[in-house]
């Protein structure tokens, strides 16, 4: 993937170009898959991989912040408090007329396969699931190392069999559909230039988690032990590097 972001300068004042910059931005992003030709080969232990080039497929992200309010925290530093939206929608003028990222196919890994096996590596579980999934498929488990989607699918995700998703490359974004991704807060830097674009809180909160396993997906727990290593520091990546 290759994108191309443009740099703000200023959270101070509602409406000016720092500003207008950081609240409304649109990035380009190009996709480029690489398609396994040969798959059935490659499991017979016949031929080595031999993959192909595909795309790019140009999309544009679109990237909004809303809803702004502007409290201070406990230390009287300015914040500013946002909801974050963005959207991708395909561009066909800039994509060669040949490509379609809804009827391109894609063979590659198998990922939702990876993910049921990985989440249950060291499990009692594992066995039970990947049966589960290949009975689901009604093949051997070997045979379905590789699977074929769409560019679209690899990139925004797809559900198989209602049970088991991939969320793709930007997950819940798709280029028809809008997604609110919750709430934020960062520093305004208008007290300290050092703090400008540095987050407070990420989707509401002030430390990381994550889904405690691909099965379940609503269960977070902390990544790391230690409050200070799950404590989130840094910026959103769009204005300077995290």
């Amino acid at each position: 993937l290759k994108s191309n972001l443009g740099l703000s300068q200023s959270l101070y004042e509602q409406n000016s170009s720092g500003w207008n910059q950081w609240a409304v931005k649109k990035q380009s992003l190009e996709a480029t898959f690489w398609n396994l030709t040969n798959p059935d080969q490659v499991l017979n232990g016949t031929e080595k991989p031999l993959l192909q080039e595909v795309g790019p497929y140009v999309f544009y992200n679109n990237l909004e912040n809303y809803n702004f309010a502007f409290p201070a925290d406990t230390d009287n530093y300015h914040e500013v408090e946002f909801n974050h939206w963005q959207y991708f929608y395909f561009d066909r003028e800039k994509t060669a007329a040949h490509l379609d990222p809804d009827k391109d196919f894609i063979t590659s890994g198998n990922l939702v396969l990876q993910a049921v096996y990985g989440s249950t590596k060291d499990n009692k579980l594992e066995s039970n699931i990947v049966d589960l999934y290949a009975d689901l498929k009604k093949h051997d488990w070997k045979e379905i190392l590789y699977t074929k989607k769409t560019p679209s699918e690899w990139m925004f995700g797809y559900t198989e069999d209602k049970l088991f998703t991939y969320p793709g490359v930007q997950p819940n974004l798709t280029k028809d559909e809008s997604t609110a991704l919750g709430s934020f807060t960062m520093y305004t830097g208008e007290d300290d230039p050092a703090l400008q674009f540095q987050w407070r809180s990420f989707h509401g909160q002030e430390s990381v988690t994550v889904p405690k396993s691909v099965l379940t997906p609503n269960q977070r727990v902390p990544p790391w032990a230690g409050e200070e290593a799950n404590r989130i520091h840094g910026t959103d990546g769009n204005m300077f590097a995290p």
